[in-house]
């Protein structure tokens, strides 16, 4: 195999370089790769580096255990020495990338850093190997060579084959001789075959021993006397003695699959459920742990009965299948805690095999594999935080059910960032809402029992929950703290910053929180990096006046790497947004993005999270420190174009629009299949469209805009934003023109476009807000409805013309003007809803608004507005049957919640359109949260609620109340 130099100079022949006297490869390369280009100098690296047999004094080498393997080698030569080897010590691997130590298990694992890149590696081809290479991922290269340094501190190193001439290793080895200092390192050992005499004894002062000796003689001499087997015999011994009882059948038949499994996952069946509680820790705010659960000191949230009796009818089914069930709610409403409780409850009825992915852990495909093979029926994976996970549970998901194995994932996510995941897991959704009569009480019924009502105590039953009940709108965690501890929960928790005796604690705790208000753990060797601390001497230095306050989790056992995080997310962005002065702030994001290492899994996700919070990089005080922002972050990662994209949005917030759009074409340059990166460039000329002051330039601007959006939609239909962008460029671009027949047109042009966008997406909510937006300027502008009636027989001018009398309260003008529409295109659903619509206000009967919406059923079904006013016309002319059907379609797990669940039609009185549709009946059934109304001749009617003017309701009590209808059926409103 080629060394540098006579690669430098095959190089050299092989593409006609004079290189002189120079062996320089760096130099070499780069020349091949600006003449040739990138692709064809890889190309000529792979084929010349493959091919090549470990010889067997190789082979041995690496039939021993080490703790880590460091090379600068491009090819694949070492493993190819473990897949050789009939029984290996270890699975090798390879570490080129950021992200490739997450699941690392150093028991069974063992990483190969390829510190200059690897040709081999499909994750990420890309080396280091010309001149630019080391200028641009200078940082990345840094931050592998200081795993390097982690790693070299408390080991014997053996090298082989090395130069002694690498400056990085110089470099390392100086930083640890003086981090050591007076101490030195472990001895290490240099294995050459001729040293130098004088660079033998600075060696030697350095702690490096020279052994005189190929490395066929080494591994002669060295076999003869090293044992194989004694290590990994007591390995294996020490880790069985970590594997739960119910898994120990499982761990001697595959015992590197267990570990690794229970590296990721707790095994809940048999969670430590009587250990200490931890009560008090709960209550003030912190998540709970399993003897919280199991012990009973958390209360129940009334969509737990719910979910658990689907998961029992699951498990217990002949043939289980797959499920996927999602709970979704605002933060601090529950959900951890209502997860756990639900998987108790499973392994109390000895129901299914429940796994917990742990807090910083990944999802592996071999991980969810192996657990459903363990022969103790159906598996349910319980994964809070689903959002970060979305694409690893549908691609688990999906090979789970590629090979018939029976599973169920139950999720847990804040509403938002789960609508924002754009590799959606498909589930049935859970709402977590606020708090309801029947919670309230069982909320006081928990504080009284454990001693916790505080300032509530000395009031009556019925002011308690008055108090309680003023918090319904909030957060379960600020009712909780507000009302327990009579303070404004904000107060509370500034409080408790400001009253830390020391600024290094306030400091900790501040640099925590930035982390954790993203819901992102903080390695405790990057806080102590951060601090200039040893990690021993920041452990110290977080005393007991940080004790319950800052929280440390094992994020990898086997490796025994710990983050650390504050009590709840809603407490960390308090602390970060009202306690943290805004100068500060700027400093620890600086700190921060500086120090991350992208080679630790954790580090990764902050970068990530970082990065994209707007929130965060907005924080920044001047321009200035967020471009130092972005510029740290391009380094850390240059090949990304996520990093890029989200340095343009923020120069497009700052309206520095050239510069957003050179960055924005730098990203996708760097990922040119980004389907999201041409909606971002599309913002960004938008942006430049509407606010440039040359009119052809603007011009110009909107049809580059324009080419974006539709360059997005065409890589995804399904993309919403794409839809909801353009549909804003073309509403923006007609308020700014001035030209009636112009504002027509593209008044139109966004209109088809909301209509596309409604059939294809996602999610409606953002183009019926656009809508809305068209509906209001029409409104505002009389000369824009003058321009509509000009526009002649286009049927989008007409259904915006009809939807403005619609607006204007003239049902008459519109009736005329949308039955045109229909007769021209019948299936247009949203013109047959404002049709049907115009119909009931004129006092016609329902049966004609119903024969005009069946008109557009094929394409109305798609969306939940027109279930819930298509279902509900069915309800009121009593073809209740046909109405179940068409609301069996709203209910499905392919609509989003909060979709399904608005309220959009409200029938009214026939002889009177402006009073709502009030009827009369009697309670049926009172369940946790909700009543079921009934009225003769109609089916039962659910009702939100449980209690009217604060009197519990009772079953067969008379109740008066208004009908509404939803996505999923009717609904009961304003009881009494």
């Amino acid at each position: 195999m080629p060394d540098g130099s006579r690669l430098a100079g095959e190089l050299a022949e092989q593409f006609d370089i004079d290189l002189g006297s120079s062996a320089d490869l760096a130099k070499a390369a780069q020349v091949v790769e600006i003449r040739h280009g990138r692709e064809k100098l890889e190309s000529f690296l792979s084929k010349r580096l493959t091919g090549f047999e470990p010889n067997e004094h190789l082979r041995w080498l690496f039939s021993l255990r080490w703790k880590a393997i460091f090379t600068t080698n491009y090819d694949f030569v070492i493993q190819q020495c473990y897949q050789l080897a009939p029984k290996p010590p270890q699975k090798p691997v390879t570490v080129s990338s950021a992200q490739r130590l997450s699941n690392l298990d150093p028991r069974f694992d063992v990483p190969i850093y390829h510190l200059h890149g690897c040709l081999y590696d499909g994750s990420e081809s890309h080396i280091l190997i010309t001149a630019q290479d080391y200028a641009e991922f200078a940082e990345r290269r840094r931050m592998l060579f200081e795993l390097l340094k982690r790693e070299c501190a408390t080991s014997n190193i053996l090298y082989v084959g090395y130069s002694n001439q690498d400056p990085n290793w110089s470099m390392i080895l100086s930083e640890m001789r003086s981090e050591f200092a007076p101490a030195t390192p472990p001895t290490s050992f240099r294995v050459a075959k001729t040293t130098d005499s004088l660079d033998r004894e600075i060696l030697a002062a350095q702690g490096i021993e020279t052994l005189d000796a190929t490395i066929d003689s080494f591994a002669t001499t060295a076999s003869a006397v090293v044992d194989l087997n004694s290590a990994a015999v007591a390995t294996y011994d020490a880790a069985r003695k970590q594997v739960p009882s119910g898994l120990a059948s499982a761990f001697d038949v595959s015992p590197a699959a267990t570990l690794r499994l229970l590296n990721s996952w707790e095994f809940v069946n048999q969670a430590d459920f009587n250990g200490d509680p931890k009560t008090l820790e709960f209550l003030k705010g912190n998540q709970p742990n399993w003897a919280t659960i199991a012990q009973g000191h958390s209360f129940a949230r009334d969509i737990e009965s719910v979910v658990m009796d689907e998961i029992i009818d699951f498990a217990t089914a002949p043939k289980p299948g797959y499920r996927s069930h999602i709970l979704l709610g605002a933060a601090g409403f529950g959900i951890t805690t209502a997860l756990m409780r639900i998987a108790f409850g499973i392994v109390q009825e000895d129901a299914a095999t429940v796994l917990r992915l742990r807090p910083g852990a990944t999802i592996i495909r071999g991980d969810v594999e192996f657990a459903c093979s363990l022969g103790k029926g159906p598996v349910v994976f319980v994964v809070d935080n689903a959002a970060d996970h979305a694409v690893s549970i549908h691609d688990a998901a999906v090979h789970l059910r590629s090979r018939r194995l029976a599973h169920l994932f139950l999720l847990g996510e804040r509403l938002n960032e789960w609508r924002a995941v754009y590799a959606r897991v498909k589930a049935s959704e859970y709402g977590v809402d606020s708090l309801s009569e029947v919670e309230i009480e069982r909320l006081l019924d928990f504080l009284n029992a454990h001693n916790a009502l505080n300032k509530l105590e000395y009031l009556t039953p019925e002011l308690r929950k008055a108090a309680i009940r003023e918090k319904h709108d909030r957060q379960l965690l600020v009712a909780m703290k507000e009302t327990t501890e009579g303070a404004a929960f904000s107060a509370i928790i500034e409080d408790e910053f400001r009253s830390l005796d020391s600024d290094r604690h306030r400091r900790i705790y501040a640099i925590v929180a930035s982390a954790y208000s993203d819901r992102r753990l903080l390695r405790d060797t990057l806080l102590a990096d951060i601090l200039d601390l040893t990690v021993i001497e920041m452990y110290k230095a977080i005393d007991d006046s940080l004790d319950g306050v800052i929280l440390f989790d094992c994020v990898n056992e086997a490796r025994g790497l710990h983050a650390a995080r504050c009590r709840h997310h809603a407490i960390a962005e308090i602390v970060w947004e009202r306690c943290v002065l805004p100068g500060e702030r700027e400093q620890i994001l600086q700190d921060l993005v500086r120090s991350l290492n992208l080679y630790y899994h954790q580090d990764a996700k902050l970068f990530e999270a970082l990065v994209r919070d707007d929130r965060q990089v907005d924080g920044l005080g001047s321009l200035e420190g967020k471009i130092n922002f972005f510029e740290w972050a391009c380094k850390k990662d240059p090949g990304s174009p996520y990093v890029r994209q989200h340095y343009a949005r923020m120069l497009q917030r700052a309206e520095r629009f050239e510069l957003a759009l050179s960055q924005i074409e730098a990203a996708i340059q760097l990922g040119p299949n980004t389907r999201v990166l041409y909606h971002t460039k599309g913002v960004i000329l938008r942006s430049m469209a509407l606010k440039s002051e040359g009119l052809e330039v603007a011009r110009r601007r909107l049809a580059q805009a324009e080419e974006s959006f539709r360059d997005a939609i065409g890589r995804d239909r399904r993309d919403t934003y794409a839809y909801q962008s353009l549909a804003e460029l073309y509403l923006g671009w007609a308020q700014r023109t001035d030209d009636p027949s112009e504002q027509a047109a593209y008044l139109a042009k966004c209109e088809e476009t909301i209509s596309s966008g409604l059939l294809n997406a996602r999610q409606r909510d953002e183009l019926w807000i656009v809508s809305s937006k068209v509906q209001r300027w029409i409104g505002d502008k009389p000369a824009a409805i003058e321009s509509l009636k000009k526009a002649g027989a286009s049927p989008v001018a007409m259904y915006l013309l009809g939807r403005a009398y619609l607006n204007a309260n003239k049902p008459w003008e519109a009736r005329a003007v949308l039955e045109k529409v229909l007769e021209a295109e019948p299936e247009q659903y949203r013109a047959a809803m404002c049709y049907a619509e115009c119909l009931l206000r004129s006092g016609e009967p329902c049966s004609q608004a119903l024969a005009a919406l069946k008109l557009a059923e094929l394409y109305g079904l798609r969306d939940p507005e027109f279930i819930a006013m298509f279902g509900g016309l069915l309800f009121l002319t009593e073809e209740h049957s046909e109405a179940v059907k068409v609301f069996n379609r709203g209910k499905r797990g392919d609509l989003p919640i909060e979709d399904r669940r608005r309220i959009s039609f409200r029938p009214s009185l026939q002889e009177d359109p402006d009073k709502p549709l009030r009827l009369k009946g009697t309670v049926g059934d009172v369940s946790a949260g909700y009543l079921w109304l009934q009225v003769p001749g109609m089916p039962g009617i659910f009702a939100p609620g449980t209690h009217i003017g604060g009197r519990p309701v009772r079953r067969g009590q008379d109740i008066e109340f208004d009908l509404a209808f939803n996505a999923e059926g009717a609904i009961g409103l304003n009881l009494s």
